[in-house]
């Protein structure tokens, strides 16, 4: 009995060492976001931030550590950047005003209100686009996290 009270005690331990371990880490993360340093031999520092593509001002709302990286680093590179051919989004020579009833155009502008887009915007985007926008939940910020890097990109030349 006593070398499984000891197995079974050994087991609890590690269990609860991993637990604990786990907060202390998630803690970590949670108080520092998902921002890494690197350092060459030489000194200079290269930065690599875990973004989500989401607009909740959770990760929207960036920390010092994050904007003084940013404003330090000289260079920006995203995951992908926006096209700027938008041929695929949007249909060229007609709206959904053409292929929809009233009620169903009315039905389009109702939501494209709801995810805060502008009217002509959503009667222009190929329906299979808008279905994709229209299933996502409402929008709680203007632009998401990678957006706002992006701009901010910009502003720093």
């Amino acid at each position: 009995m006593t070398m499984f009270t000891s197995k079974f005690s050994g087991l609890l331990r590690g269990f609860f060492s991993a637990v604990l371990l786990s907060f202390v880490i998630t803690s970590h993360a949670a108080e520092t976001g998902l921002l890494w340093k690197a350092e060459a031999p030489n000194g200079k520092a290269s930065y690599l931030l875990g973004t989500m593509h989401t607009d909740d001002p959770r990760a929207t709302e960036f920390s010092p550590a994050v904007l003084k990286a940013f404003s330090d680093s000289e260079a920006f590179m995203m995951e992908t950047l926006p096209t700027r051919d938008q041929s695929s989004y949007f249909m060229q020579d007609k709206t959904l005003r053409n292929l929809l009833t009233e009620d169903e155009v009315e039905q389009v502008i109702k939501l494209a209100d709801f995810h805060a887009m502008h009217t002509n915007v959503a009667l222009r985007m190929k329906p299979w686009l808008l279905a994709v926008v229209f299933d996502l939940p409402r929008p709680m910020a203007l632009y998401s996290m990678d957006e706002l890097l992006l701009a901010k990109a910009g502003e720093q030349d």
